[in-house]
């Protein structure tokens, strides 16, 4: 009987793979666009900036600095942060370059989650991770889809690599593989691109579009001081 019984779902977690970095510098106006406009639950926004200007590092100063993220407390970077603001909100990191990457990361996401049906490993993952976190029981969530820069995730039903090295029939999505995710009323997405189209198709439209524009003189001239010490 015990083999039947539900696995317990553990606490809010957080799959951030890199650690806070003490030479970040704040680009308060940016910042407070990614607070204001990602703190309401449903919401969307997409980053899209070139390579190197700072998008990743600035999705992970707000989930560091935020009321809303879940973060090491063991960390003595993170000893200012008050845990009882934090410790209810799940914060997903996808990497999404592609989309055997994006499926591999979602695996390993529901996993760590125990997301019932994640052991058949012919299910369509990316409608059980969408489909768990529409269901409005695991609370709060941030999910970030990381590396958006080919639109075959928006555009295509995709078989998934696993679907196509069984060679099941009737286990092929009837979408896009990312339509899955965007349909949130407890959570908030947020995604890096480095391509400006694929960036607008995935915002829906120019208000849920931050652009990151490279440092201004002031600010690279922060980063160099820190960097020098």
């Amino acid at each position: 009987d015990t083999l039947d019984q539900p696995e317990p779902r553990p606490k809010p977690l957080s799959t951030v793979p890199f650690p806070h970095d003490p030479d970040f510098v704040s680009r308060d106006d940016l910042l407070a666009q990614i607070h204001e406009r990602s703190s309401t639950p449903g919401s969307r926004i997409v980053l899209v900036g070139l390579g190197g200007v700072g998008e990743v590092k600035l999705v992970l100063s707000g989930l560091f600095e935020s009321n809303f993220a879940t973060v090491n407390l063991d960390s003595p970077s993170n000893t200012a942060i008050d845990p009882a603001a934090i410790a209810d909100t799940w914060v997903f990191w996808v990497h999404a370059s592609n989309a055997a990457r994006c499926e591999e990361s979602l695996r390993s996401l529901a996993d760590r989650a125990k997301i019932p049906g994640r052991q058949d490993r012919n299910s369509n993952i990316f409608q059980l991770f969408g489909n768990w976190l529409q269901d409005g029981k695991i609370g709060k969530w941030i999910l970030v889809l990381d590396n958006v820069d080919d639109d075959e995730l928006l555009r295509k039903p995709l078989t998934t690599r696993i679907e196509a090295q069984a060679n099941t029939p009737g286990h092929a999505p009837t979408q896009p593989p990312l339509r899955y995710l965007f349909e949130s009323s407890n959570g908030s997405i947020i995604i890096t691109s480095r391509n400006r189209g694929v960036a607008l198709q995935l915002a829906g439209h120019k208000k849920h579009l931050i652009d990151i524009q490279p440092m201004n003189t002031a600010e690279a001239l922060d980063l160099i001081r820190k960097k020098l010490d």
